[in-house]
């Protein structure tokens, strides 16, 4: 629970599809001989050294469809578990449009609190799964930033990009920041790269 899961189930499903095998099964077998470990992936907030300048984008209104949870600014470990139970939707979601994954920071408020969707952009809110949110994000123009190597480091992204502004004379907006993740993301590895959308004062 410390780390971010939501229950012991999803602890379990989640070592499971790491390892293939239970932490009940490991326990009982008493050794690590059929276990490929793996480093630790930590969640980094300090900020990058260097941040490729952004480009900017204006997009019309739009609606996303996905799973959300509710987080504390600091403690967001929780969020790869959330997209681990969204990728059983991929690929079947109605009325989806284009075939990127967004995750969406969004209702922050003064604690440092936000909620945080996994999902996809979708033409209308019809055969949505019981389990999905709608919202609709209104026409915007966007800063976009993009964030490369592993996914673990996008904290420090956003951190580089807060930084940025200062002295672009570029103001930030409030609204919805989205993370687009496209055909270059592989969500095994956590590699290929994304782009971070802050919505910008035009």
């Amino acid at each position: 629970m410390d780390i971010g899961y939501g229950s012991h189930e999803a602890f379990t499903r989640a070592f499971r599809d790491q390892f293939s095998i239970t932490p009940e099964q490991l326990k009982s077998q008493g050794h690590l001989g059929n276990v490929n470990l793996v480093e630790a992936i930590t969640l980094n907030a300090e900020p990058i050294p260097k941040i490729d300048p952004p480009r900017f984008e204006t997009i019309p209104p739009r609606m996303f469809a996905g799973i959300v949870e509710h987080y504390d600014c600091q403690m967001p470990a929780g969020i790869p578990n959330q997209w681990q139970s969204f990728g059983a939707y991929l690929g079947n979601i109605p009325s989806q449009v284009g075939d990127a994954a967004y995750g969406v920071c969004y209702n922050f408020d003064a604690e440092g609190n936000f909620d945080y969707m996994c999902g996809v952009e979708v033409s209308n809110s019809t055969g949505l799964p019981k389990e999905f949110q709608v919202l609709k994000i209104p026409s915007q123009k966007y800063a976009v930033f993009t964030h490369k190597g592993h996914i673990a480091g996008i904290r420090a992204t956003f951190a580089a990009a807060g930084k940025w502004f200062p002295d672009s004379g570029v103001r930030p907006f409030e609204g919805a920041n989205l993370e687009r993740y496209g055909k270059e993301f592989n969500p095994i590895t956590g590699m290929g790269g994304l782009e971070i959308w802050i919505p910008v004062a035009d």
